[in-house]
């Protein structure tokens, strides 16, 4: 496997994991909004607004590579 395709298998994983933790602490649900427990800091409140803003890729392979650049995107570092 190549470097790049290891890359994309890592951040797919970890963003799934944090996905995932999000939704047993309540702080989003399963269709990808927000949820009753509000996210106590700023970081956190910008990956959920990435969740959310790319819902409409949920069912596709690269969900999870789209809500990183758009996390990216609004923390400036991209």
């Amino acid at each position: 496997m190549n470097l790049q395709k290891r890359k994309w298998n890592a951040i797919q994983s970890l963003m799934s994991r944090i996905h995932k933790a999000l939704i047993e602490e309540r702080k989003q649900n399963e269709f990808v909004t927000e949820a009753p427990v509000a996210a106590r800091n700023h970081s956190t409140r910008q990956l959920i607004e990435a969740f959310t803003f790319n819902k409409r890729h949920k069912e596709e392979k690269d969900f999870y590579i789209c809500v990183t650049e758009e996390w990216l995107k609004q923390s400036g570092r991209w």
